[in-house]
């Protein structure tokens, strides 16, 4: 909401604006605190219907937080179809995400790959070059013979 322009007086209640990050914030950690607790496809549904509500809730403290000359109106059928949609669009999300990764899923836990290992030169080959018979220390002919 701190972006939006819309060409008149606009303000911002400070205590409001700052709750509506704190529930983003809260309901994210939650969210996927939960998902990682228990790796499943229903709780990483559950998981995304925690987030897709923090996510309404904090859209709605923001709008809530707007100070300007004249007022918001809702229609209350798009209001709970918006909110509906993003709750399950999150909850599908969540759930292929962590029924994907199955016992796996790390959420918020950084991913460490293997270190690749050096390639070691086999023991009959010192080192860069010919082999030792073609710079003239090979083994020694008789002569004579």
């Amino acid at each position: 909401m701190l972006g939006y322009d819309p060409g008149v007086v606009l303000g911002y209640e400070p205590r409001t604006t700052l709750l509506s990050l704190i529930v983003a914030i809260a309901a994210a950690s939650a969210a996927f605190l939960f998902a990682r607790a228990a790796p499943s496809r229903w709780a990483g549904a559950a998981a995304g219907l925690v987030l897709g509500i923090g996510i309404a809730c904090m859209h709605f403290l923001g709008i809530a937080g707007v100070r300007l000359p004249g007022h918001f109106t809702w229609d209350p059928v798009l209001a709970v179809t918006a909110v509906a949609a993003g709750c399950l669009l999150a909850a599908a999300g969540m759930a292929v995400h962590v029924g994907r990764a199955g016992g796996r899923a790390r959420l918020g836990r950084p991913h460490r790959r293997p270190r690749p290992r050096r390639a070691r030169r086999p023991e009959w080959c010192p080192g860069p070059g010919p082999p030792a018979a073609a710079r003239g220390r090979g083994p020694r002919r008789r002569s004579g013979s």
